[in-house]
């Protein structure tokens, strides 16, 4: 081998040299640098939409729990005559409902470790019931349950009505809607006593 064709050979570049590496380092370090800030920009944004979710979730896992009372109480009212029960105990122990849906799930409330008691359900339960003395054949717009106006703490408050509907009232609307729904009753009232002899 001559010296020349010898030296030619020594410092000869092949394909995968050093150069070429040092290139393809930069160019996959400034790709996982993009893809990591994209990832991070997209986190930024989604997770804030995901806090401010949860306590609508739970508005509307409280409006649930008042339609399965509502709906309990329907089902309680075609065993027993037309008659919708006196208390919301009695329709926790012989309707088919859970201890969570005896509380708002924005309280805090502890649940019980069994079916609701008696005394759970009747002082100290995150609903008002407003059922007792109603029948079948009451108007649709009485409402038989609702939160206590304290329970959310955006100030709304969830109501059931004598069908099973669900509304939400702003709580400065609420007393004008229990009002309304307390005339309806009374209205009803007077029209189904049976007349003084």
């Amino acid at each position: 081998m001559s010296p020349s064709s010898h030296k030619t050979l020594d410092y000869a570049r092949p394909a995968g040299s050093r150069r070429d590496h040092w290139f393809v380092r930069i160019f996959l370090s400034r790709w996982a640098l993009l893809i990591t800030a994209s990832l991070a920009f997209t986190l930024a944004i989604t997770l804030p939409s995901f806090n401010k979710r949860a306590p609508h979730d739970l508005r509307v896992r409280c409006a649930s729990n008042l339609r399965q009372i509502g709906q309990a109480s329907e089902l309680y009212c075609n065993e027993n005559r037309g008659q919708f029960p006196p208390t919301l105990s009695l329709l926790f122990s012989t309707q088919d409902l859970y201890a969570d849906q005896s509380t708002c799930p924005l309280t805090n409330t502890p649940l019980p470790s069994t079916h609701p008691s008696a005394a759970l359900l009747d002082t100290s339960s995150d609903f008002v019931y407003l059922g007792s003395g109603l029948t079948s054949k009451a108007p649709s717009d009485v409402i038989i349950a609702h939160d206590r106006p304290t329970n959310h703490p955006d100030g709304t408050v969830n109501v059931v009505y004598l069908d099973s509907r669900v509304e939400r009232f702003p709580a400065r609307n609420f007393p004008a809607a229990l009002s309304k729904s307390a005339t309806i009753r009374a209205q009803w009232e007077a029209t189904t006593r049976p007349a003084a002899p």
